[in-house]
């Protein structure tokens, strides 16, 4: 449900306004009315009633509009375009799900009184002023902004417009025309011609306040307003899983005919629309607890009415156990075509909290009702009957002569369930979203007040936020392990400041940005692994199978070593190990719908890209790690690898200057890389660079001289432990860290991996590469940073433009759930690649 009523924005304003019993009415709004609209003498009672606020606020950037076109368009049409989009998201509906459904729009809608503001300005017609105006453009603005393909219909039959609309609505969906629909009406007072009318009719009270059922009840108060629900059929909610808010049973519509005026009731025919819609929905009369009336508040009127629904539905029933009746306009005003939706909506809600508020400026009963007995005006909030159904009744009545009665009911029970928690510890993410810099700082401001007085529905909201809603340009991911620190950083962000927890971005235009999988190295460290990786269907899945393919080869079991959950430091088992979690994190990825545009492999980390890339099987690449791992472990003992923070061009320069036996190793990055010699000469060089102050490590994992000249006989042994290999070429591109540059797959043979394991890595160059061929977005495949900080340094020595983040939270068990749970990839593989990709962007390094 989503509505605009005086007094309440949104169902759970409405909600409190109507269990508070507050009056609503007021003065008219400063400026709503032009002078030479008004009489010199103007009555005060002309002057109230229920209005809106802001009903000349509209964001039509928003949808899609431009602000020439949103300044002709009927408020009317800009609070239905607004309460439409709020309907779908209460109901947990992205709306560009439904683009190109059969789902209908049906809307109630009579006054064109812009239209007749903007006809007294010439200047002011222009191309717009057609579509601005029309009523029937009402609904079908809203089928055209959203895509929808079923039936669009405009309604009027005055002040039961909106019931009509979803009685239509509802038999277009039993008959199969649209499998869902919005339904409901709009009104906007902004002239006082339509209340002077009424006043010359005697029909206005004279304080202002509407009185029904009450023995004082002398006229009517006009208010505005706008309403919509999302119908569906009963089924289709349930098998979704939906929230119901109540059942519609069944409707009937009917005219007055001939009475004793165009605008004086029919009783008779009251009487035959109540029966025919309690037929309709197949319900006794006495099972209908409540009856939300039409009670405008006029004394004759409201006697009728009451007498009417005493004839059907009062029969049987006592003082002890009545038939509620009440009436929201003495809330809100008669919003005349809208009324029939404030009246749905409200008996919505009250079935839905098993309450009944109160109708209000009821003292003393109305003396023209004969029999009162069966009858009882709810008078305080009142908890629904407990001895009979939860079903109640709306009426609506034009005065043209046109009735329309619903009937609705509880749901049947739903399925127990627990809203998302955060109880295990994990870090949950709440992704903001909007089309303007303002409208995302609303956005915010909102959130923080929702969670400041709910602190409890963090997990819910943020489940809502990633599964329900549309994403828009302007974007502020919330990733905080409680709703605390998720305050703090949506405070932050409405101040402008920066927050640790609050990660902000902007949708790419154009198209998807290319990405690039880069499979990092061995690193200095990169355990423990955590066992519970097998516990995910996808990463357990390839590891089991990487597990049976070597057991073909090696004595050890990689499961059994994952479930250990102690560290490898011998290179025979951590190579293969490190080999197959990489092809699984690559293959979860994918499984999210994140496809790789380029690979990049560092070191060892080529031999997981060259399987992705469907140059080699899987069984192959683990015989080449396996057998890398196993000359890794022979070349222990003959030298060391060191990293040194400075650039490769002064590094070169330092052993030169110390006549060191040491080689570059690796280019990393622009301002550090590795170095590989024997081990006396490569802690010669670490200690001279640490004298400058610069950060230099020599690496603890064995004393192994990696890529480098004392590598070339174990370099050797690997090319001739895998002749049998025979590359494919290469499905999707691949930059080489041997050569720095685009490779062929058919590239990739024996003598290439000894060389991968003997020659510098080149990751500046294949960095520089990526950037030449498009990538944008590199996403580093390894259970921990290795390449991270250094792919961000060769960004931006390049002066490029990309986003880089890495696979950590996949392997982060409560914190993989948590985001899986808040829909980030899990569920969204048919979505557009581009708008994954665009998540992924916000998320946190």
């Amino acid at each position: 449900m989503g509505c605009r009523f005086p007094g309440a924005d949104g169902p759970e304003a409405y909600w409190r306004l109507l269990q508070d019993g507050i009056d609503a009415v007021g003065p008219v709004p400063e400026g709503r009315w032009e002078d030479r609209d008004l009489p010199e003498d103007l009555p005060s009672q002309v002057s109230l009633g229920g209005f809106v606020d802001g009903i000349d606020q509209f964001d039509p950037v928003f949808f899609g509009i431009s602000q020439l076109e949103a300044d002709r368009m009927d408020p009317q049409q800009r609070m239905l375009l607004e309460v439409g989009w709020e309907a779908l998201e209460d109901g947990d509906v992205r709306p560009s799900s439904l683009r190109g459904s059969a789902t209908g729009v049906f809307l109630g809608i009579s006054t064109p009184e812009y239209g007749r503001r903007q006809g007294a300005h010439p200047e002011l017609i222009d191309a717009f002023f057609g579509t601005g105006n029309a009523l029937s453009i009402a609904a079908n603005r809203i089928s055209y902004g959203l895509d929808l393909r079923g039936p669009s219909v405009a309604v009027d039959t005055a002040c039961s417009s909106s019931l009509v609309a979803i009685h239509l609505a509802c038999a277009a969906i039993r008959r199969g025309e649209c499998t869902a629909a919005l339904a409901g009406g709009a009104n906007a007072i902004l002239t006082p011609l339509i209340t002077l009318n009424f006043l010359g009719a005697g029909a206005i009270a004279p304080d202002g306040r509407c009185k029904a059922f009450d023995a004082a009840a002398d006229g009517i108060v006009r208010g505005e307003g706008a309403g919509l629900v999302l119908l569906k059929p009963l089924s289709a909610a349930i098998a979704a899983g939906d929230r119901i808010y109540c059942v519609i049973e069944g409707s009937a519509t009917n005219s007055d005919g001939r009475s004793n005026g165009l605008t004086a009731p029919n009783p008779d025919a009251q009487i035959d629309v109540f029966t025919a819609a309690c037929s309709d929905a197949g319900v006794e009369a006495n099972s209908v607890a409540y009856i939300e009336a039409h009670g405008t508040g006029t004394v004759l009127g409201d006697a009728m009415e009451l007498r009417s629904l005493d004839t059907v539905y009062g029969s049987g029933r006592s003082a002890d156990e009545p038939l509620l009746v009440g009436s929201v306009k003495t809330n809100i005003g008669h919003l005349e075509p809208a009324a029939g939706i404030a009246g749905v909506i409200k008996t919505a809600l009250a079935v839905h909290h098993r309450s009944i508020p109160p109708t209000i400026h009821y003292e003393n009963p109305n003396p023209f009702l004969e029999r009162a007995d069966a009858l009882a005006v709810v008078t305080s909030p009142t908890p629904w009957p407990e001895n009979g159904s939860i079903r109640g009744a709306i009426s609506g009545f034009g005065f043209g002569g046109t009735n329309a009665h619903v009937i609705v009911s509880a749901p049947p029970p739903a399925p127990a369930s627990s809203p998302p928690t955060n109880d295990d510890g994990g870090v949950v993410l709440l992704p903001l979203s909007a089309r303007t810099p303002g409208a995302l700082a609303a956005s915010v401001d909102r959130f923080a007040h929702a969670l400041a007085g709910d602190p409890g529905s963090l997990g819910e909201l943020a489940v809502a936020q990633a599964l329900n809603r549309d994403e828009h340009p302007r974007r502020l991911a919330i990733v905080s392990p409680d709703t605390e620190g998720a305050i703090a950083a949506l405070t932050a962000a409405s101040a402008g400041k920066a927050h640790r927890c609050a990660i902000g971005g902007d949708r790419r235009s154009g198209e998807p940005a290319r990405v690039a999988f880069v499979f990092s190295g061995q690193g200095r460290a990169w355990w423990p692994f955590d066992p519970d990786l097998l516990a995910d269907p996808v990463i357990g899945s390839v590891l089991e199978r990487c597990d049976t393919e070597l057991s073909e080869l090696a004595d050890f079991s990689l499961i059994d070593v994952l479930r250990s959950g102690e560290p490898v430091l011998d290179h025979e088992r951590a190579q293969p190990l490190l080999y197959s979690l990489q092809v699984a994190l690559a293959e979860r990825w994918r499984s999210f719908g994140v496809e790789p545009d380029l690979l990049i492999g560092q070191s060892i980390g080529e031999v997981a890209a060259a399987h992705i890339g469907g140059v080699i099987a899987l069984a192959d690449g683990l015989e080449i790690v396996l057998n890398r791992g196993r000359f890794m472990e022979e070349s222990n003992g003959t030298g060391n690898t060191a990293f040194v923070e400075l650039p490769a061009d002064n590094v070169a320069g330092l052993i030169e200057d110390l006549g060191a036996d040491v080689t570059i190793a690796g280019i990393i990055a622009p301002d550090n890389c590795l170095i590989s010699g024997p081990k006396a000469d490569t802690v010669a060089v670490v200690a001279a660079a640490a004298k400058q102050g610069v950060m230099a490590q020599v690496f603890t994992v064995g004393d192994i001289p990696g890529h480098g000249p004392l590598m070339t006989p174990y370099a050797n042994k690997l090319t001739a432990s895998i002749d049998f290999l025979e590359p494919r070429r290469n499905r999707i591109p691949i930059i080489s860290t041997v050569t720095g540059g685009l490779i062929d797959g058919t590239e990739l043979d024996p003598e290439y991996w000894g060389r991968n394991l003997r020659q510098t890595v080149r990751f500046t160059d294949a960095m520089a590469s990526a950037v030449d061929a498009g990538g944008e977005l590199f996403i580093e495949i390894a259970a921990h940073p290795v390449v991270e900080v250094a792919a961000r340094r060769c960004l931006d020595a390049l002066g490029a433009t990309g986003t880089v983040t890495g696979s950590r939270f996949l392997i982060d068990t409560p914190r993989a759930r948590v985001l899986v749970d808040c829909g980030l990839f899990q569920g969204r593989k048919n979505h557009p690649h581009s708008c994954i990709q665009r998540r992924i962007q916000l998320l946190p390094t």
